[in-house]
């Protein structure tokens, strides 16, 4: 109220303070926020992924040509917007695919399943279905060749696709030219530059091919040899680096082996190499038995003279046990010994300990009473020199 002219003349106000301002009662402010969520059942709730949602019109653009809003009555169905992707094969105004845009189509197509195929044989986890895929990938390929659109449409239009058509037109066009030109040469006239253009494609379609007979050969290989790790080893262990047909050549030596006359051999042989075999395990008996009879009379000799030392045995045992009393005994007496002797060094080094501290104090006592001498000799002096004043 400070400043305010029109309460100045009233009495009890001072004018010169701050103004204070009492309310009737307080109140409190609701500072909480209503979330309130409906819970009811007839409303759908629906989680959306964003991700997912990114993902689905990624490269796409909306499409508002054919949008149509109003509210007319009418048969068709109302048209909204329209999501293209950047890349289309069709244009945009072509409302049914013709042929050679199907063509186009068809072509990239199986040529990104043939990188992809490829990719998947690349990769370390290799399988029979990337496999069996190329396969039907080629077979694709070959009816799409097989239908043989130029007959129809003219070399002119698939041209673009592959080495082969280009190479023909351009070798038709250089017929032609051929028979045009003049023997002089007139340096006015414009040289013709053609442009070969390969697709590497084709060439992995070969490529493709070619794996895939590899692989049928070698399917071929293993089910008439086997997969089996230790047959494998066994072929590949004597044919020493050499091919099938040497293998199969080496087996076929080894197997003439049996004939019936080699048998004979071998039989005669192995007879008198038993023959053999019997003699040396007679004569390894014979020899083994001499060894081991020698060994059974050392044992015995050993035992015979083992006889005699048992029957003393008995005596030295107890012999042993009143030594092993008399040698606690002494244990214990040593023990005894060792402790007196510690004593012994103890009470020497306390005794040592003892003279010295006798003659520390045997000293300092004489020298205190020299001192005491002295001290009463010089007081004799004085009283003798203070009686001598007193008789004067």
């Amino acid at each position: 109220m400070a400043g305010d002219v029109k309460y100045d003349s009233l009495p009890f106000i001072d004018s010169s303070g701050r103004d204070y301002f009492e309310a009737g009662s307080d109140f409190d402010i609701d500072t909480s926020i209503d979330n309130f969520e409906l819970k009811s059942e007839s409303v759908e709730h629906i989680q959306l992924n964003q991700k997912k949602s990114f993902d689905i019109f990624k490269d796409k653009y909306l499409d508002s040509s054919k949008v149509d809003f109003s509210d007319r009555i009418s048969t068709s169905d109302k048209a909204g917007y329209d999501s293209k992707t950047v890349y289309e094969i069709i244009a945009e105004k072509a409302s049914i695919e013709t042929p050679h845009q199907k063509y186009h189509r068809l072509q990239s197509e199986i040529q990104s399943l043939v990188e992809e195929v490829q990719s998947l044989k690349d990769s370390e986890n290799k399988d029979a279905s990337a496999v069996s895929l190329s396969s039907e990938v080629l077979c694709l390929q070959k009816q799409l060749h097989d239908l043989q659109l130029e007959k129809y449409f003219g070399p002119h239009v698939f041209a673009s696709h592959g080495v082969q058509p280009l190479t023909r037109q351009i070798v038709d066009q250089l017929q032609s030219i051929k028979t045009k030109m003049p023997d002089n040469k007139d340096p006015s006239h414009k040289d013709v530059v053609y442009e070969i253009y390969y697709r590497p494609e084709h060439s992995k379609f070969a490529l493709l091919a070619k794996i895939s007979e590899l692989e049928a050969k070698l399917k071929a290989i293993e089910t008439a040899v086997g997969i089996d790790n230790p047959k494998l080893q066994r072929i590949i262990s004597d044919s020493s680096g050499n091919s099938l047909m040497d293998t199969t050549e080496q087996l076929h030596a080894k197997l003439s082996l049996f004939d019936i006359t080699h048998i004979e051999i071998i039989s005669a042989r192995l007879q008198g190499l038993l023959h053999c075999i019997n003699e040396i395990s007679q004569r390894k008996d014979t020899i083994e038995n001499v060894i081991n009879q020698t060994k059974i009379d050392e044992l015995y000799s050993l035992i015979k003279s083992w006889d005699s030392v048992a029957t003393v045995v008995p005596d030295l045992i107890e012999r042993l046990k009143a030594l092993s009393v008399l040698n606690e005994q002494a244990t214990s007496f040593f023990q005894s010994m060792e402790n007196l002797t510690i004593n012994q060094t103890e009470v020497r080094d306390l005794l040592r300990t003892e003279k010295d501290t006798l003659n520390k104090f045997e000293k300092s006592f004489a020298e205190n009473i020299a001192s005491i001498q002295k001290n009463c000799e010089g007081l004799d002096k004085r009283i003798e020199s203070l009686m001598k004043k007193i008789a004067t």
